[in-house]
């Protein structure tokens, strides 16, 4: 059973690390952006969104989960 909410909670946090990929996003501009859809992780973990590179006050990394994550 533990293996299993575990597998769970894991899950959910990957789904959510993905998905903040597009957070914000419309959908016009998650098609300039990702051209070719989303396929997992568009790029290194720990590198910061192409979309918010050298001008935003936002840093929001490759495969970090948002607040949902920790809410669940």
């Amino acid at each position: 059973m533990n293996e299993r909410i575990t597998a769970v909670l894991e899950g959910l946090a990957i789904g959510d690390a993905i998905g903040k990929q597009t957070e914000t996003l419309s959908r016009t501009a998650v098609g300039e952006w990702y051209p070719e859809g989303i396929a997992g992780f568009e790029g290194p973990p720990g590198t910061v969104f192409p979309r918010y590179a050298g001008h935003s006050r936002h840093e929001w990394r490759i495969g970090e989960t948002t607040d949902d994550t920790e809410a669940a």
